[in-house]
């Protein structure tokens, strides 16, 4: 199995990140959840740019 594969498995639900970020702020944990935010962002935009240039060719 590719590496890329075993990290998307990974990968929580987008529910579960709401929760995740929200249980760090409410906690007071905001670099924390600012760290997490940063995270998911950079995953999602990488799997997406990944998605455009598939539809692409």
């Amino acid at each position: 199995m590719s590496r890329e594969k075993l990290r998307r498995a990974a990968l929580l639900p987008v529910q579960e990140n709401i929760d995740k970020l929200e249980k760090a702020i409410n906690e007071g944990n905001f670099y924390g959840a600012q760290q997490m935010y940063k995270s998911i962002s950079a995953r999602e935009t990488e799997g997406n740019l990944k998605n455009l240039m598939r539809e692409k060719r």
